[in-house]
């Protein structure tokens, strides 16, 4: 049981005044623009790592600080209302659409594992058009914004048309970071569990109480098409990462 708890944050203006939220929006956005064609291949691209200027690009018109209290509340609201898996592979689409804010799509930032050099876009939302490009986080489980009662689920394939994304997460062993770098700021996460599933298996995307984690899931075994059973590997957030 993970017990670690981290408050929602209630002041996001201490990262949309300086406008580095702005810039990391524009770098993101370039830099998976760029990689593109590596990650279909399941090559390593570094990703931005010093993020700073005004945000004149893509971010310029984007409504950062609105959403960010939206997804503060739509994570809030599964945590307390509970989560709806009724139909959610044949409606991947997130519920929280970034071109609402002035994004361009639903790219919202990347996904970065060392102990296996693994470095993926990230999407909202399953839909096969993100899942070709990178890693999805899966509808009715949480943004990985952090905050106690969160449980971002994040897919990719491993094998299906030759994308080999998560394929080598059966190597993750306890304690391996996991960092996911959204428009707001970078968080660490650390490997707790690992184990494999049916793919009817649920209980992976519900949310714990007062838990801050996210779990990778995938299928298995590698074989090249879609299986029966998925790899999972849950991590929790590491203590004084961010906010």
């Amino acid at each position: 049981m993970l017990t670690a708890a981290y408050p929602f944050i209630s002041g996001l203006s201490v990262h949309i005044q300086n406008k580095d939220a702005m810039a990391r929006v524009d770098a993101i956005a370039a830099w998976t623009e760029e990689t593109k064609d590596q990650a279909y291949r399941n090559e390593t691209a570094a990703p931005p790592v010093a993020i700073s200027g005004t945000g004149d690009g893509e971010a310029a018109t984007a409504d950062l600080e609105r959403l960010y209290a939206d997804l503060q509340a739509y994570n809030r609201s599964l945590a307390e209302n509970g989560q709806d898996f009724t139909d959610q592979w044949a409606h991947p689409e997130f519920e929280i659409r970034l071109p609402a804010y002035g994004l361009k799509d639903s790219l919202f930032g990347y996904i970065d594992i060392p102990a296996i050099q693994l470095k993926l876009p990230l999407y909202l939302g399953s839909e096969e058009k993100n899942l070709r490009n990178g890693a999805a986080v899966i509808r009715e489980t949480s943004v990985p914004i952090g905050g106690a009662g969160t449980n971002a689920v994040i897919a990719a394939h491993n094998g299906w048309n030759g994308t080999k994304r998560f394929i080598k997460c059966e190597a993750l062993r306890e304690n391996d970071p996991i960092y996911i770098t959204n428009f707001y700021e970078t968080l660490c996460y650390q490997v707790t569990d690992r184990y494999i599933t049916t793919a009817q298996d649920d209980s992976v995307m519900r949310i714990e109480k007062k838990a801050d984690c996210i779990t990778l899931i995938t299928c298995y075994p590698y074989t090249g098409r879609q299986t029966e059973e998925r790899l999972v590997v849950r991590a929790k957030r590491k203590a004084g990462s961010g906010p």
